[in-house]
Parts: structure tokens; sequence; C-alpha cells
């Protein structure tokens, strides 16, 4: 039988060559007690879980609107200060009303394909 140093103590080679706990397992038994036993704890778990969830897309997607609101405010203000900005835009909007209204870009001109 053939001995091996494990860093304190000597040891056999079959104690040296065992597979040792994994860090999963570990983990999972350290996670283990926190997760109820019974079915009501495990169903509050499960409520509360998905209400924060909710509560917080519910949070984000008022975020995302109030900053898409608040760049056209500052955009529409950008161009309102600049002359040459609010005479493309309005060439632009124009443009697009008469393709709406028409069924044709403004000035007959057709896109090339």
């Amino acid at each position: 039988m053939m001995a091996a140093w494990n860093g304190s103590t000597v040891t056999s080679s079959a104690a040296f060559f065992r597979p040792k706990r994994s860090t999963y397992k570990r983990g999972m038994e350290s996670f283990d007690a926190y997760i109820p036993e019974d079915i009501y704890s495990l169903l509050v778990m499960v409520v509360v879980a998905l209400v924060a969830i909710w509560l917080v897309m519910f949070v984000v997607r008022k975020l995302i609107g109030i900053a898409i609101v608040a760049a056209l405010v500052i955009g529409g203000f950008m161009i309102w200060q600049d002359p040459t900005l609010l005479r493309t835009a309005q060439d632009t909007a124009i443009g697009y009303y008469d393709q709406w209204q028409n069924g044709a870009p403004a000035g007959d001109e057709r896109g090339q394909w």
C-alpha cells in the first residue's frame, strides 16, 4: 500500500484518490436549510416571489416609458430651438404625410429598387 502526503497528514493511496465532496453538493446542503418543508410555507414563498417579479417588471416598464417620453420631449425641444433642424423635420413630416395620404413619395419621386 502506498502512502501519500495531503498537506498535513500521510494517507493511504486509496484515501488519497477518493473523490472529495463537490462544491455543488455542499452548496445545496446549505441551501436546503432555507427551503421550507411544509406546503403552505412553500406556497407563500412562491406567491411572494411572483409578486416581487411582477412589481419589478411593472416598475421597469414604467421607467422605460418615462425614459422614452423624456427623450421625445428633449428631442422636440432641440428641434424647436434649431431652425435648420425644424425645417428638416417639417419637410420629413410633410413627406411622410403625403406618402401616407397619396400612397406615393412627395414630388412623385419613386424609390429605386
